[in-house]
């Protein structure tokens, strides 16, 4: 049975990607995504677009982002960790990437200053305020970082439509989302939120409150249950959600957002 259905999933997301952008495009994305396929990011964007990845702390990611934009498409990645924001700049340098906008922040829902806790693996820096306690012995320091709403740092960078949006931000999932109001009112854009947590029960809630928040607002959603290596520590695999999120026959035609939609109040997982 899983071979049939991932099988069906590859055929899906190889018509999506030859359809044109639009509806029934981000509806087989959709269903492939339900089937249990990652939606590659060579379908989430296109040439010449713009992508905004918040919480971005590999090289290889952003190489691939920039590389599937191409010369006259942006890349705006957002990191809130020090450290690895030196390091992805000093990679885009020798690199010689050009159309990549680096910003050293963290994405919150109103402009502040937050604790960050920095761990020796990257992967697990995280907002000391955001989501539930994870074990003190995970971090090596604590820093304090400038906190921006997404519309804000979009707004300053004149960047007036976004392609696609992903967030791997640990436990501030759904403070980005409100921080993200305009960007989702426009509904231009396809969302990809990674959530991966050692406490299972709280990822389980956080990704139900993150599908409520992109449905509210106005988004088709579809999870993906995955695996990945050792997040725990524990030496075993850790199960991490992805939650799709793409614009409804509705929002794709532009119709204004009501007041319900685009206001509504964002659920905090307990």
């Amino acid at each position: 049975m899983k071979f049939v259905t991932n099988t069906l999933a590859l055929v899906l997301t190889a018509v999506a990607a030859a359809v044109p952008r639009g509806r029934i495009r981000f509806g087989l994305f959709g269903l492939a995504a339900k089937l249990g396929r990652n939606v590659p990011r060579r379908l989430l964007t296109v040439p010449g677009g713009v992508v905004v990845h918040a919480g971005v702390w590999r090289i290889e990611t952003i190489e691939q982002w920039s590389k599937l934009v191409g010369p006259s498409g942006r890349l705006v990645a957002v990191e809130a960790d020090q450290a690895n924001y030196e390091n992805l700049h000093r990679e885009i340098k020798r690199r010689a990437i050009q159309n990549v906008e680096l910003i050293n922040k963290a994405v919150w829902n109103e402009s502040t200053r937050l604790k960050f806790q920095v761990s020796t693996i990257s992967a697990w820096g995280k907002l000391k305020s955001a989501g539930v306690e994870v074990d003190p012995e995970r971090f090596n320091a604590e820093i304090e970082v400038a906190a921006e709403p997404l519309d804000s740092i979009l707004a300053e960078l004149n960047v007036a439509s976004v392609d696609h949006l992903t967030l791997t931000v640990n436990g501030a999932e759904l403070e980005a989302l409100a921080g993200a109001k305009t960007l989702l009112s426009r509904a231009t854009a396809t969302v990809s939120v990674r959530i991966s947590h050692p406490d299972a029960a709280f990822q389980d809630r956080l990704a139900g409150d993150v599908r409520t928040a992109l449905g509210t607002s106005g988004y088709k959603v579809a999870t993906l249950i995955s695996r990945q290596l050792d997040f725990t520590g524990s030496g075993n695999d850790a199960r991490g959600i992805t939650v799709y999120a793409f614009p409804t026959r509705r929002r794709l035609v532009q119709e204004p957002a009501t007041s319900s939609s685009a206001d509504a109040p964002l659920r905090r997982a307990a």
